[in-house]
């Protein structure tokens, strides 16, 4: 028998309302949970995790698959949780309180998990490394170990540390998922040396290009709250010929129903040649922000109205003028299955988006010359 953390087992004094959903998906059963102050996604099954040290609390802990622990070093527990991505949403019993807030999830990464096979890693790999044009998957001994960048399911400590200390959004008062601690384990525990896990808090593990799925609802004064502040910041660092870029992912994928943003690691502040240079990107940056929040409400064109409103006032320049824009210029949902019918769809809104950017570019460059 394992043992069981007994601080995580249910039932929990956060769940107030469920909902279950049973989609063809990759979100198949899951479980929606609705509070007065909370709403989050979670597995319907307990999850069997080991956590190491033994007797650590969760936050301090590295977090695999039960298949690569021994009973010596690690702890076993069940939780409530999603895994997905490289990580994954773990629902405390007891809050974490870091810098003044309190988060109900705790979010770890370098866990390696799918939404297909519900691995916590792969099952006859540790992680692999992709061989350079050839397309086939080998052992890690195969190539040296810094040509593998990150490790399948696990961070790297530089890479763990990099990424820990990367807090751009935060540095400039910008709403962001917090790092609350990056964990490391001894060599000799598991079998590679130099493993680090990032925790994070969530509030809502609620991504925005899913919200629609589930019918959950944002704060449409929340969000413009959050992007007028990045306006603001790329309006300055314009002016310095800087920019906020996002490097990898989009935006809906890089931030919660609760308007914070996370993954870090794919934003940079990049040093332009001249402010021009800098406009040429911070626009179409600033226009994703806005089409992060709008797939966020796509189910109400009045929200929308109002989170451009309520941005257009904090920052003291119009938008409004995209009030009625269509979400599906940001998003694929509901597109055509035919192929040929989606064909021409996807021409369409591909060429709506472009008119869009090439529309909203003019605006921002008044915007950040205002």
């Amino acid at each position: 028998m394992n043992k069981i953390n007994e601080e995580l087992t249910i039932p929990h004094k956060y769940l107030s309302k469920l909902n279950r959903f049973y989609k063809n998906d990759g979100y198949s059963k899951t479980e929606l949970y609705m509070g007065d102050n909370y709403s989050f996604i979670i597995e319907p099954e307990n999850i069997t995790l080991a956590k190491y040290p033994k007797d650590a609390p969760l936050v301090d802990s590295i977090i695999v698959h039960p298949r690569y622990a021994n009973k010596t070093d690690f702890e076993f527990i069940e939780v409530k949780g999603m895994r997905h991505g490289r990580s994954i949403d773990i629902l405390t019993k007891t809050p974490t309180y870091f810098e003044g807030k309190e988060y109900i999830l705790l979010n770890f990464k370098g866990v390696g998990a799918g939404i297909g096979n519900k691995e916590m890693v792969m099952s006859e790999k540790w992680y692999h490394g992709l061989r350079l044009g050839t397309g086939k998957w080998v052992d890690p001994g195969e190539v040296p170990e810094i040509s593998l960048g990150r490790r399948w399911g696990i961070l790297g400590d530089y890479a763990g540390e990099k990424e820990f200390i990367r807090n751009i959004f935060k540095d400039n008062g910008i709403s962001q998922v917090p790092h609350v601690k990056l964990n490391n384990i001894s060599d000799g525990i598991l079998p590679f040396k130099g493993i680090s896990q990032l925790v994070r808090g969530l509030s809502t593990n609620i991504r925005c290009d899913i919200a629609s799925k589930f019918s959950v609802s944002v704060d449409e004064k929340v969000f413009s709250a959050i992007d007028s502040e990045i306006f603001k910041v790329q309006k300055k660092l314009v002016k310095e010929s800087k920019g906020i870029k996002v490097e990898f992912g989009t935006f809906a994928d890089n931030r919660y129903i609760d308007g914070s943003y996370t993954d870090m690691e794919n934003y940079v502040i990049k040093k332009y040649a001249n402010p021009i240079d800098a406009l040429d990107e911070v626009g179409p940056f600033c226009a994703g922000i806005i089409g992060s929040a709008f797939i966020a409400m796509q189910g109400s064109e009045l929200q929308r109205k109002k989170y451009l409103r309520n941005l257009s006032d904090n920052i003291g320049f119009s938008f409004n003028e995209y009030a009625k824009l269509d979400t599906r210029v940001f998003t694929f949902t509901d597109w055509p299955q035919d192929m040929e019918e989606f064909d021409t769809y996807r021409k369409e809104y591909k060429r709506k988006f472009y008119k869009f950017i090439e529309s909203f570019q003019k605006k921002f460059k008044e915007y950040a010359e205002s």
